[in-house]
């Protein structure tokens, strides 16, 4: 399906590329957890639930494309 399928060194690299991505700002996630606490409600039009809604469907999206990548290798 890809050029890099077939050597498994460049998905070491990519892998370890992520991880060094993910991994600081996790941390600096964590580290800042008390500062991003808030007990203000949500309202249905607040910036928050246009946020969950839009993480909702790009995480629906995903999944449709993720089902139609494999779906011909399962078939």
């Amino acid at each position: 399906m890809h050029a890099f399928a077939a050597d498994p060194t460049r998905g070491i690299y990519i892998l370890a590329l992520l991880v060094a991505i993910t991994l600081p700002a996790l941390i600096l996630l964590i580290q800042r957890v008390p500062a991003l606490a808030s007990r203000a409600p949500y309202t249905l039009l607040s910036r928050e639930t246009g946020i969950l809604a839009n993480n909702w469907l790009m995480s629906g999206a995903c999944l449709i494309v993720f089902t139609g990548t494999l779906y011909p290798l399962a078939a």
